[in-house]
């Protein structure tokens, strides 16, 4: 019997972590977007001569962070 209630904790548990996972998830996403409406944002005025701009873009290139306008 104690066996059974363990399983019957284990599995709220797991529920409970499922639950939080899809709500990191969620957070993720939206964290993402507006990331990505940054660069693009930073990207435009790079494009229209601000010299911060320029310097924030150039760096994200050399590390390897591509910005897609286009969105």
């Amino acid at each position: 019997m104690s066996e059974l209630v363990q399983l019957w904790a284990a599995n709220g548990k797991l529920s409970q972590a499922i639950s939080q996972q899809a709500g990191n998830d969620e957070t993720i996403k939206r964290i993402n977007a507006q990331l990505d409406s940054l660069a693009r944002g930073t990207q435009r005025l790079a494009q229209g001569g601000n010299a911060n701009a320029q310097k924030i873009v150039d760096q994200l290139a050399a590390n390897g962070v591509q910005i897609n306008a286009k969105q």
